[in-house]
């Protein structure tokens, strides 16, 4: 009840029946997303059940809630998956844009054997910067990202806002990989499938180029490396160092040159 004064000025009572109807109708709306949304993440989970089993299941959250923790460590927004469409990428060579869980970068990083004050990261495809940002947690002497599509944009505002970086030299180049001249420092190289075929094969021949300037060990890491097995079994001058499924159908491997 409400008290209320009518146009006569004589005072009276009356119950706010609009303010009624009005938080029913937002009841019964947010009653309904509530109800959407619960179908929607029930139904999610249960086709990762489906696709991967239980263990597969708790591993994916687990993975999924160290991703969480690490946007919000670094304050950074990494993640998603974007269409070759929504990137207005026409070279059938070229892949969607997808995130490696920040786990899987972590484990293989930090298992090489290089001095990281020392070392030059490259990233071809680095769209829009999550092995930036967990290579520049590691603190690397220089990083450098390479992306063909407007995702370079969001790499730029992700390491420019990033917490908690050790590295402070980082360099987006926005361009056609197989236009890059791979620098003469740098010794470690990340690929998560970006591209195949003759992209593939020039950026391999870029690297190579380099590696003949100047000599020296260079470790190349390969998330998802079928395409890449296939380019490089003829080349000499690079040895697979090791080959793991970090994940359901997600493989990595680390490959070498000979100093």
């Amino acid at each position: 009840m409400r008290a209320f004064i009518s146009e006569s000025g004589v005072e009276g009572y009356g119950t706010s029946i609009d303010n009624s109807a009005s938080r029913s109708r937002q009841f019964r709306a947010d009653d309904e997303w509530r109800k959407r949304w619960y179908v929607s993440r029930t139904g999610r989970a249960a086709a990762l059940v489906v696709r991967h089993g239980v263990g597969g299941f708790v591993q994916e959250c687990y993975y999924r809630s160290l991703d969480h923790y690490y946007e919000w460590y670094f304050g950074v927004e990494t993640g998603g998956l974007t269409s070759k469409e929504e990137l207005d990428l026409c070279q059938e060579e070229w892949h969607e844009f997808s995130s490696v869980y920040y786990q899987h970068i972590f484990n293989v990083l930090k298992r090489l054997p290089v001095e990281t004050r020392e070392s030059v990261f490259l990233d071809y495809g680095c769209g829009n910067g999550r092995a930036l940002v967990a290579a520049a947690s590691i603190g690397y002497r220089r990083i450098i990202g390479i992306e063909v599509s407007r995702l370079v944009d969001l790499a730029r505002i992700n390491v420019g806002r990033m917490r908690h970086r050790k590295a402070f030299t980082i360099e987006l180049k926005q361009c056609d990989a197989t236009d890059f001249a791979v620098p003469s420092d740098v010794n470690i190289i990340y690929f998560y499938n970006p591209f195949r075929g003759a992209t593939l094969e020039a950026v391999l021949k870029n690297i190579h180029n380099s590696y003949l300037n100047a000599k020296r060990k260079i470790f190349i890491v390969y998330f998802n490396n079928g395409h890449f097995d296939k380019v490089v079994s003829c080349c000499q001058w690079l040895t697979k160092r090791s080959q793991e499924e970090v994940y359901c159908k997600t493989s990595c491997a680390v490959y070498e040159t000979s100093k």
